[in-house]
């Protein structure tokens, strides 16, 4: 399937399932970013110091860049997604998203450590813990249909495992236009939000821009415009763009180089045009007294015959 046209998201709310570190632990927090009447609001999340909001942006961000790499919270804390998985839980991260029209997707991630059991090094093990990566398109307005109400996280005192969640989610996908999606890949959670026109590379500069505090202030301090230039293209610019001018430059600056020795070719082939053609008479003249030679020699044969 090729990308979607990017479409405009808005968060619309969060939901944070038995998850977190200790000290900032979420049992089940939903973050509802909507006015009155429903509609998606640009939202600021304000709490004092050590209330989590680090946590929420680590989290929000590791459900769309789930590489352990680029886990906001390591630079500053040096902890890892695992760290915030506790125990025996299964753990939830959802994002409801709103979109033009009326359209609502739901993107979430759920995580358990193998056999339900945190090892003693989360770090050092942290390939024991597994994720599934889900979105679908939520049917409002039902009780029974897709939606991030109706996820089947299941009660309190019994979490539903990973793996009754994800085979509960994928049969969704008999609910017309919910198109769900469910993956244990990377990558392929990458193509699948790209599809649907929310591009993980946006998250890049929001990465950058928290990864310390006051980290934005200096996202903003270029040398000169060149550097700003190249700052706003690197945000605004399909990354496969500047490669596609790449390969025509590179065959232009190909054409350039070789440019003195066809001009060494050319200056040849105009000086020796008119000398070959001069070689050319000559050889029809040569032919045609050649030929000449030949007649009068069997002339000559002939009449010492006659003799």
């Amino acid at each position: 399937m090729s990308p979607a046209v990017p479409v405009m998201w808005t968060m619309r709310r969060v939901r944070l399932h038995r998850i977190g570190p200790r000290a900032a632990r979420f049992v089940d927090v939903t973050l509802d970013l909507t006015d009155a009447d429903g509609r998606a609001l640009h939202s600021i999340l304000w709490l004092r110091n050590g209330g989590g909001k680090s946590t929420v942006l680590s989290l929000i961000c590791a459900l769309v860049r789930p590489h352990r790499r680029d886990f906001l919270a390591t630079s500053s804390t040096g902890k890892h997604l695992e760290d915030y998985v506790l125990g025996s839980d299964t753990a939830h991260v959802v994002v409801e998203w709103s979109g033009p029209g009326g359209q609502t997707l739901v993107t979430g991630a759920v995580y358990e450590w193998a056999d339900r059991v945190q090892p003693a090094d989360p770090n050092r093990d942290h390939d024991r813990l597994g994720a599934r990566w889900y979105v679908f398109r939520a049917q409002p307005g039902t009780r029974s249909g897709a939606s991030l109400d109706t996820l089947p996280f299941g009660p309190d005192d019994a979490p539903t495992p990973l793996r009754d969640f994800v085979a509960a989610v994928k049969r969704w996908d008999a609910i017309p236009n919910c198109g769900v999606a469910v993956t244990d890949s990377q990558d392929r959670w990458s193509r699948l939000l790209d599809e649907h026109g929310l591009d993980p590379a946006i998250f890049t500069a929001i990465l950058q821009m928290n990864a310390t505090e006051g980290g934005i202030e200096g996202q903003f301090q270029f040398r000169g415009p060149d550097q700003f230039v190249r700052y706003l293209l690197e945000l605004i610019v399909d990354p496969e763009v500047p490669g596609q001018v790449s390969d025509i430059l590179e065959k232009v600056r190909e054409g350039l180089a070789a440019r003195p020795e066809i001009l060494a070719d050319l200056a040849f082939a105009d000086e020796a045009g008119p000398l070959l053609g001069e070689l050319s008479a000559a050889r029809t003249t040569h032919a045609g007294a050649t030929g000449a030679v030949a007649a009068a020699e069997a002339g000559a044969a002939n009449l010492a015959a006659a003799l």
